[in-house]
């Protein structure tokens, strides 16, 4: 038994996917880490130390110069009208706009049978965030 292992991720925000890691005495094991800023990035972790080792990470394509840096990714709870409280992830520009700070928003959502929306990387949903959207 080697014990558990707390990684540190380069974002609160999003999901963990174990990679094959086929063979049972290895060193370390190797999992995908993506979210709605980071389109996907896989790496090791070390068994023996803890460490995290970055293996590779897929880029923006930033024509317009914003990347992951530009925008600001948060997780909240909010309650639904039956008081259960309903996980919220909230995706925006960093810079201001202008105007009263009023944004337009795309509220995409499903939660049923006890499951909810994992926090991905969406790359349609970028267009709308370098227009100042919330997603």
């Amino acid at each position: 038994n080697r014990g558990a292992f707390l990684a540190e991720l380069p974002s609160s925000v999003g999901s963990v996917e174990p990679g094959v890691n086929a063979e049972p005495t290895a060193e370390a094991v190797r999992f995908t880490f993506r979210s709605p800023l980071e389109p996907g990035a896989t790496y090791n972790l070390d068994l023996s130390s803890g460490r995290v080792e970055l293996i590779r990470r897929r880029e923006w394509q930033t024509g317009d110069g914003l990347g992951p840096d530009a925008f600001q990714c948060e997780r909240t709870l909010y309650p639904a009208q039956d008081g259960e409280l309903v996980p919220l992830t909230l995706l925006r520009p960093k810079r201001d706009f202008g105007g009263d700070g009023s944004r337009p928003c795309l509220l995409n959502v499903y939660g049923a049978y006890g499951t909810c929306l994992v926090p991905d990387f969406r790359p349609e949903h970028l267009v709308l965030l370098r227009r100042g959207w919330v997603v």
